[in-house]
């Protein structure tokens, strides 16, 4: 039996700007950041969307769940260690049900079968 990972990766944009890569999520209108270089953008946005959505955990927040990419956005993965908390989070304010339904379609539009996990 073939099972779905879930992954708990949001789509950015990121553009250059003068010296700089700027990014942004379009899920996440909260989170911003940027680097001199495109690596360093990425890293960097890891962490910026790890910190929001950790600190969106304490304070009782709604988090948005990742809605498919565009063709223009790349995807950034929240952390594992992160991420584990924030599913946790946002499955017990919400339907399992909802949630398992939105991000298994969103793995299925990436393509990206695998053993099932929730991350």
């Amino acid at each position: 039996m073939e099972k779905q990972i879930f992954e708990l990766t949001y789509g950015a944009s990121i553009v250059a700007d003068g010296n700089k890569f700027l990014v942004t999520f379009r899920d996440l209108s909260n989170v911003f950041t940027c680097g001199t270089t495109h690596e360093e953008a990425i890293f960097n946005a890891v962490e910026a969307l790890d910190g929001v959505l950790l600190e969106m955990v304490v304070e009782d927040l709604e988090i948005p769940l990742p809605s498919n990419r565009k063709p223009n956005e790349e995807a950034i993965p929240v952390s594992p260690k992160v991420a584990a908390p924030v599913m946790l989070y946002a499955l017990r304010k919400n339907s399992a049900h909802t949630i398992l339904y939105q991000l298994n379609n969103n793995a299925a539009a990436t393509c990206r079968p695998s053993a099932m996990r929730i991350v």
